[in-house]
């Protein structure tokens, strides 16, 4: 029997891969245009990559590939792999509520596909 403790370890894993991108898509809107000329991308890429909110995505970035790892452990691969899926509907919500993205009806239903899918794979 697959423990509560293992799949807690495996949703905060997702939880966390889903905040760090919040964070790095929360910071992108604040960075301004992209430069044309190579060693101005150079630069501005340095600039944000030592960014401590940045730096925090990264973290938990780590974070979360630990959790992973340790999913790895208690899980086959081939169970805890499609729960990652699940990202899709989380940023799909998160982009929604926290950037004003647009749902439209085509990322409702392959959300919910998706999801379904997991449900089959983890029964």
């Amino acid at each position: 029997m697959k423990s509560l403790t293992n799949h807690i370890t495996l949703f905060i894993g997702i939880i966390l891969a889903g905040l760090s991108q919040i964070i790095v898509r929360w910071q992108m809107t604040k960075v301004g245009e992209f430069p044309e000329p190579l060693f101005q991308k150079l630069l501005f890429l340095l600039s944000i990559l030592f960014k401590p909110w940045i730096l925090l995505a990264a973290c938990i970035t780590i974070l979360s590939a630990i959790c992973w790892m340790i999913t790895l452990m208690k899980f086959e691969l081939s169970y805890a792999y499609p729960w990652t899926s699940i990202l899709y509907l989380y940023m799909l919500l998160a982009g929604y509520f926290l950037f004003g993205d647009i749902i439209t009806t085509k990322k409702v239903i392959g959300s919910l596909v998706i999801v379904v899918g997991v449900v089959l794979i983890a029964r």
